[in-house]
């Protein structure tokens, strides 16, 4: 009886297997067939199921008789769910796209958002580093210099940007 000849043949698929194991087992993230997903697109998605949130919240309190105990727990929800969806405007404005397409998806959704009418935070209330829309430019400037691999980016911000005075200083 003759035996079968045996090869050690490394595929690929066992390669990725066992390097995927081994990071498991060294506490190292695996290697993914996947991209990671950018982290803007989710800070969206959070936005828009907050909002979601507030609008039925909003359509709750309306449709609760008023001056009832009811009607005070629907306005509670709706004050949480205003403040819940605040909080993540904010985290958009402030969430780094990884990606062009996450920097184009973040422009297009508050674009749509605006055109439908809607308000971001502190819209009327501040201007200037401390206003909702600054943080956005900031935060989009930054991902687009990092992705552009724009060195000194920081440096050419602060030193090379003239401010416009106000009307009426001197």
């Amino acid at each position: 009886m003759s035996r079968a000849k045996t090869t050690d043949t490394t595929s690929r698929r066992r390669f990725l297997a066992g390097t995927a194991a081994a990071a498991a087992l060294a506490g190292a993230p695996a290697l993914s067939a996947e991209p990671p997903v950018d982290p803007a697109l989710d800070a969206i998605a959070r936005h828009r199921q907050a909002f979601a949130d507030l609008l039925a919240a909003i359509t709750a309190t309306e449709n609760t008789d008023p001056h009832t105990d009811a009607r005070s727990d629907a306005e509670d929800r709706q004050t949480e769910a205003c403040s819940h969806e605040t909080d993540m405007a904010w985290e958009l404005a402030g969430t780094t796209p990884t990606t062009t397409a996450g920097i184009a998806a973040v422009l297009e959704y508050v674009n749509r958002y605006e055109t439908a009418g809607e308000l971001w935070p502190n819209v009327h209330d501040c201007t200037g580093p401390r206003s909702w829309h600054f943080k956005l430019r900031q935060t989009m400037a930054r991902a687009a210099a990092k992705l552009s691999g724009a060195a000194g980016f920081e440096q050419a911000r602060s030193d090379d940007v003239q401010l416009v005075p106000h009307l009426g200083t001197d």
